[in-house]
């Protein structure tokens, strides 16, 4: 949570949807499958406001299982679904909409938008109702620039998209794949393609409308700059296991803005991930989301 020191929400598949920490991480609470942990209910994203309030997705494997919304920090959640909230109805896989990203403007906790089975919900209420905003794509992740948190950009199939608050989507180019995307504290975009023909870490520059591939890695999965320092950029890599031989390389990292990079690995039991971080408190320390073996962290110094 930018917003909140030592506030942290972690995402995993299965039972593990939006975990809570107020302790940096040394304590954690499931709030929302205490009682009642969903085989299939794991979850995708997460978003924070100002206010405290958390939005979070949640599905896998073509499965929905609503959009989670806390008021204060993750300790009690409301999730909503179906028609009633102009959502799809909560399945177990047997559909397509298994959701990806989702963003809330920071100073304003009731406008948010997320991404379902490729299509772009926004809710001007609080998440009680969302509309389906009409774009010829199947979207993916959604990501603020922090220079002005009333635009945010879109990772689609066919381009990426730049959108602000009060508007429409305005395509950008891109890589071509819906992957995950951040944007740095100058305001540039940052897409990780993972596999295809455009595959790698691109960077789209809004003040030359220039995109530029900054490392030529097909199994790049996710990519963070550092909040106080761009030139500060990790990724992780990951490949579905679905071989016998994981070829993913694990953790790059480069500290001049891309231009070159090194493999940091040491003490990582996988090398496998979805996600990587910075804490935007503390931006020596970076955290990275395995698949299947949890989270790991590590210090960077500036």
């Amino acid at each position: 949570n930018p917003f909140r020191r030592n506030h942290v929400i972690f995402q995993a598949m299965d039972a593990g949807r939006a975990w809570v920490s107020f302790d940096g991480g040394q304590n954690w609470n499931n709030s929302p499958d205490t009682k009642n942990p969903w085989p299939w209910g794991g979850g995708k994203d997460a978003s924070f406001a100002r206010d405290g309030s958390v939005y979070v997705t949640t599905g896998q494997h073509n499965a929905f299982f609503g959009i989670g919304i806390s008021r204060d920090g993750g300790k009690a959640w409301k999730f909503v679904w179906g028609k009633n909230h102009g959502l799809p109805e909560k399945d177990w896989g047997n559909g397509a909409n298994e959701p990806g990203g989702v963003y809330v403007l920071p100073d304003n906790s009731k406008r948010a938008w997320a991404a379902i089975g490729g299509k772009l919900f926004a809710t001007r209420d609080g998440g009680e109702n969302w509309t389906t905003l009409s774009l010829d794509d199947s979207i993916g992740y959604i990501a603020g620039d922090p220079k002005n948190p009333q635009r945010f950009y879109l990772s689609g199939e066919k381009t990426a998209y730049v959108m602000e608050s009060i508007g429409a989507p305005k395509a950008i180019g891109g890589p071509r794949k819906a992957g995950r995307i951040s944007v740095d504290a100058k305001g540039r975009v940052l897409i990780a393609a993972y596999e295809g023909a455009r595959a790698g870490v691109w960077r789209y520059d809004p003040a030359t409308k220039a995109w530029t591939r900054l490392l030529d890695e097909w199994r790049a999965m996710n990519v963070a700059t550092d909040p106080r320092n761009p030139d500060r950029m990790a990724i992780i890599t990951n490949h579905d296991p679905y071989a016998e031989i994981s070829k993913a390389t694990g953790v790059w990292v480069s500290s001049d803005g891309g231009v070159s990079w090194s493999r940091q690995n040491a003490g990582l039991a996988m090398l496998r991930g979805h996600v990587v971080a910075f804490d935007p408190f503390d931006s020596s320390r970076l955290v990275i989301g395995t698949f299947g073996r949890g989270f790991f962290k590590t210090q960077w110094p500036a």
